[in-house]
């Protein structure tokens, strides 16, 4: 089956334990790591990338505003913590009318992801379209992941800091979840000495 995707991709936060905006801290790739991370993403889908911002949503919209693989959608309620930043992300498409399948919900500060590994991630949702497609490691389920239509209104629900994995985890999901190994999302950007820690060597 072909899937209608389209992408969400969270840059709310504000970097709290980062000395700075970590979305704009270099990539050894060469480039921003928000950059890096929107090439990943962007060849997954013909519609433009759907980019939440939030507490740097100036700085963000004066560096992607010549971009047309983003669009970009500032969360107001960005300090409310991710699950404002989903329910900003799903509204936005809901009000374009665009006619999709499926969401990918992607995070902005995972700098190991590639467009290789996310397109495990495609590849089960064809395979399995009635199913949640989420990235599995360290024995837990976590974004980037992958959401038929039917899930929104429980993405929706979501509130605070808790993103995707509460619903990803939740065992009453268990059997329309599938799990896809994808160690690259286990590294994530917190603060400025995780980058010393991480190999990017394969």
């Amino acid at each position: 089956m072909s899937i209608r995707l389209r992408i969400i991709l969270l840059a709310g936060g504000s970097s709290r334990r980062y000395n700075g905006n970590k979305l704009f801290s270099n990539h050894p790739g060469g480039e921003p790591l928000l950059q890096y991370t929107v090439k990943q993403y962007a060849p997954l889908c013909e519609t433009p990338i759907v980019l939440v911002s939030g507490a740097y949503h100036q700085q963000i919209s004066a560096d992607f505003s010549h971009y047309d693989i983003c669009h970009l959608v500032y969360n107001p309620g960005w300090q409310e913590g991710i699950a404002s930043s989903i329910r900003n992300g799903i509204q936005y498409l809901q009000r374009e009318g665009s006619h999709f399948s499926h969401v990918l919900i992607g995070l902005s500060d995972l700098p190991k992801v590639t467009t290789a590994s996310l397109q495990h991630l495609t590849i089960a949702a064809q395979e399995h379209p009635q199913r949640i497609i989420a990235s599995r490691w360290g024995g837990r389920l976590s974004a980037p992941a992958i959401f038929p239509v039917e899930y929104l209104p429980q993405l929706m629900m979501l509130s605070g800091d808790k993103g995707a994995g509460k619903l990803l985890n939740n065992p009453e999901n268990a059997s329309f979840c599938k799990g896809v190994e994808h160690p690259e999302a286990a590294c994530d950007i917190d603060r400025t000495r995780d980058w010393d820690s991480i190999n990017f060597h394969h």
